[in-house]
């Protein structure tokens, strides 16, 4: 290595960590102040970097990877784990006790005798509207009748008057 400035391979060898920290003291300081080594020193790292992917790499993938499964089972746990009222067998059993409880109360069967009362008030007036529309056809076709046979009788008097005038 030149006092002055270090070659392409020293660099190269201090971007792969296989010089001794006896010797990568001074590189570090000469990279300070001279810029450019500095250059020389940042296109042996980009070589590198193209050259063959960081050792690192698989362990960071392998982390990443390990992470990434371990969060989907959680999920997966998180999903199987509902409360207990968020369940449909939950709301099933709720459903079926207020049923059983409005049974034993006997709330059907008061509203049953609230229905048929109703329907029975409900039948009653529709019998005593039918009974007033038929007898208002039935006094309407008397009515009829009887305008028709006062007619008549209006005719034959008017009929009987001519004869009598002539």
């Amino acid at each position: 290595m030149s006092q002055r400035h270090p070659s392409v391979l020293v660099w190269q060898q201090y971007v792969e960590n296989l010089l001794p920290n006896e010797e990568r003291e001074p590189l570090e300081e000469h990279l300070y102040s001279c810029d450019m080594c500095l250059s020389l020193y940042m296109q042996v790292v980009e070589n590198q970097e193209h050259r063959q992917p960081s050792k690192q790499m698989p362990q960071l993938t392998e982390q990443i990877m390990g992470q990434i499964a371990l969060h989907q089972y959680k999920g997966v746990e998180l999903l199987h784990k509902k409360r207990f009222y968020q369940r449909t067998i939950f709301h099933y059993a709720v459903a079926s006790i207020v049923t059983l409880v409005l049974m034993w109360s006997g709330i059907f069967e008061q509203m049953g005798g609230i229905g048929s009362k109703l329907t029975q008030q409900a039948n009653a007036a529709d019998k005593h509207q039918w009974e007033n529309n038929r007898m208002r056809t039935e006094s309407s076709v008397a009515e009829q009748l009887m305008n028709k046979a006062v007619g008549l009788i209006d005719r034959l008097e008017s009929g009987t008057e001519e004869r009598r005038k002539k």
